[in-house]
C-alpha cells in the first residue's frame, strides 16, 4: 500500500504511537509498503526533527534510524515504478474512512496480508504459482514467500462468502481481498448459478474478483505440457489435439465424457452437443476418459516448460487474461 503520515502524527510524543510508527517504518524499509511522503520532500531533516525521531535523540537507536531513513529516502527517490502498491492509506489522528486510520489501526492494517481466495489452495495455488513463474513476476514470488499475500482455501465455492466474511471481520481498515473462481462453464457465455452468486456477492461488497474465461484451471494447460501424460491418457491427448481452442476451453479435462448412445459410442452432454457437433465419433470416443483428477499437478511437475508465450496462445480468446490477474494481485499489495 502507499502510505501517507500526517504531520501531527509524526510530531507525537506518545509511546504507543511511536511504537506503531516504528512498526510501519519496518514495513517501508523491507518494501512491503511504500511511504509515499518521502517522494515529495527535499531532504529527510524535517522527519529527523519530528517528535517521533526526537523520542530516540541521544541514543544509539537514533543514529541507526537516521541512517535507515536516509537509505530508504534514496531508494524510493531512485526506484523504478512498480505495479505494486496502488491502494492509498492515510495515517491521521482523526479518521472518517477505512483508508484513513489512526496510527495503531494503520499498523494493524499494514500487518495484514492480501488474501487471494480460491476453491482449492492446493490445485489453484499451484496454478497461480505456475503463472507467476511463466510471466516472470519475481516481485509476486518474493512477496508470497514473505507472507505479504496468501492463497486462502475456501473449500468449495459455496463456502466463499463465509470464508471472506470471516477474514473481513478480523481486519482493521481496508481488507485487501481478491476472489479467483473457475467459470465451470460448459460453453461460451454459460454462467452457472454458483458463479452468479459469487459474482453478485463480490459486487455488492466491493470485493475484487475474476472469473476464469475457461472452464477450470486444467483447461489452461498448454498442449506441450499435456504431451507428458502417461500411457493410459495418450489416446485422450491425441484426440484433444483435434479439437478447436474453443472446444478445449470447455472440455471436462478431469473426467471427459461419460454419456454413450445406444451403440456404445461417446456423446457429449446435452448442453455441449452444439459445441462438439463437428467432432468425429472416434475422437469423441477417445475423449471419454479425460486426463484424470490429478491433471492439475502438471502445473507443478512441468512448470519450467510453461512460458508466457504458451499461455498467450492457450488463451487466444483473451491473451492478456493471466497477466491481468497477476497485475491485479500485484497492485493490491
Amino acid at each position: 500500500m502507499k502510505v501517507r503520515i500526517a504531520q501531527e502524527v509524526l510530531n507525537t510524543s506518545d509511546a504507543d504511537t511511536i511504537a506503531s510508527l516504528d512498526a510501519m517504518f519496518f514495513h517501508f524499509r523491507n518494501e512491503r509498503h511504500l511511504w509515499e511522503d518521502l517522494r515529495e520532500i527535499e531532504d529527510t531533516e524535517e522527519i529527523k526533527q519530528s517528535g517521533w525521531f526526537d523520542f530516540y535523540s541521544g541514543s544509539r537507536a537514533y543514529d541507526q534510524k537516521c541512517d535507515d531513513l536516509d537509505k530508504l529516502y534514496t531508494k524510493q527517490i531512485y526506484s523504478e515504478n512498480s505495479e505494486m502498491h496502488s491502494i492509498r492509506l492515510k495515517v491521521s489522528n482523526s479518521t472518517d474512512s477505512p483508508l484513513k486510520l489512526k496510527p495503531d489501526e494503520a499498523k494493524r492494517c499494514l500487518d495484514e496480508p492480501l488474501y487471494v481466495f480460491v476453491e482449492n489452495a492446493g490445485s489453484d495455488g499451484t496454478f497461480i504459482e505456475a503463472m507467476i513463474h511463466a510471466f516472470g513476476r519475481r516481485e509476486l514470488t518474493d512477496a508470497h514467500t514473505e507472507g505479504w499475500w496468501k492463497i486462502e482455501h475456501s473449500g468449495g465455492f459455496g463456502e466463499v462468502e463465509k470464508r471472506v466474511e470471516d477474514v473481513r471481520s478480523r481486519i482493521t481498515g481496508i481488507a485487501r481481498l481478491f476472489v479467483l473462481t473457475d467459470s465451470d462453464s460448459h460453453y461460451p457465455d454459460h454462467e452457472t448459478a454458483t458463479v452468479k452468486k459469487i459474482e453478485g456477492y463480490c459486487i455488492r461488497n466491493y470485493i475484487p474478483f475474476h472469473t476464469l474465461m475457461k472452464r477450470t484451471i486444467e483447461n489452461y494447460l498448454p498442449v506441450n505440457v499435456l504431451n507428458h501424460v502417461p500411457r493410459q491418457h495418450r489416446k485422450t491427448y491425441q484426440a484433444f489435439l483435434h479439437l478447436t481452442q474453443k472446444q478445449r476451453d470447455y472440455y471436462d479435462m478431469k473426467n471427459g465424457f461419460d454419456e454413450t448412445d445406444e451403440r456404445g459410442h461417446t456423446i457429449p452432454p446435452e448442453d455441449q452437443k452444439n459445441l462438439f457437433s463437428n467432432v468425429r465419433r472416434q475422437i469423441l470416443d477417445d475423449l471419454a476418459g479425460g486426463f484424470g483428477k490429478k491433471s492439475w499437478e502438471y502445473f507443478k511437475k512441468y512448470r519450467e516448460q510453461i512460458t508466457a508465450k504458451d499461455m498467450r496462445m492457450t488463451c487466444d480468446s483473451d491473451p492478456g487474461e493471466i497477466e491481468h490477474i497477476l497485475s491485479y494481485i500485484e497492485c493490491m499489495l
